[in-house]
C-alpha cells in the first residue's frame, strides 16, 4: 500500500510540475503537453475523456476526432451502467477509441486522454491487476 501512495504522490506532483520530472521511467516528455495540439499532416487526434454520474452509478466516455487543422471530423459518447473508479472509465474510455479506430480502418491517429495513470499503464509492460482489475 505504501509503494501506491508514494507512485500517486509522484504521478501528483509530476502532474503539477510544468517540466514533468517524474521518478517514473517510462514518463515521456512527449507524454506531457499543457495545451491541445492538432496533429500533424494527414493524421487525426482522438481526444477521449470519462466522467462519473448519479453517485458513481454511471460512467460515461467522450471521444472526439479532429484533423490536422483542428476541425471536428467526429464525435461520439457511450454511458455505461456501474461502479468503476475514475481512472478505470479513462482507460475504458482509451479501449474504446482503439476500438473505434479498428473499426473504422483509420491510420497515423493520435490517442489523447488527460490521465497520467493511464499513460502510464501504457506505458508499462508489468500487468496492471491492482489498478484497472482483472481484465483491463
Amino acid at each position: 500500500m505504501l509503494l501506491f501512495a508514494n507512485r500517486y504522490l509522484d504521478q501528483w506532483r509530476c502532474a503539477q510540475s510544468f517540466e514533468c520530472e517524474s521518478s517514473w521511467p517510462l514518463l515521456q516528455a512527449r507524454d506531457v503537453v499543457e495545451r491541445w495540439t492538432a496533429s500533424h499532416g494527414n493524421s487525426v487526434k482522438i481526444n477521449v475523456d470519462a466522467a462519473i454520474f448519479n453517485n458513481g452509478e454511471k460512467y460515461g466516455i467522450g471521444l472526439v476526432v479532429r484533423n490536422g487543422s483542428g476541425l471536428l471530423v467526429e464525435g461520439c459518447t457511450r454511458l455505461f451502467f456501474g461502479q468503476v473508479e475514475p481512472v478505470l472509465a479513462e482507460a475504458i474510455g482509451v479501449r474504446e477509441a482503439l476500438s473505434w479506430i479498428k473499426d473504422r480502418r483509420w491510420r497515423d491517429v493520435y490517442v489523447e486522454t488527460d490521465c497520467l495513470n493511464v499513460v502510464q499503464a501504457i506505458h508499462c509492460s508489468t500487468e496492471m491487476i491492482l489498478l484497472f482489475g482483472p481484465g483491463y
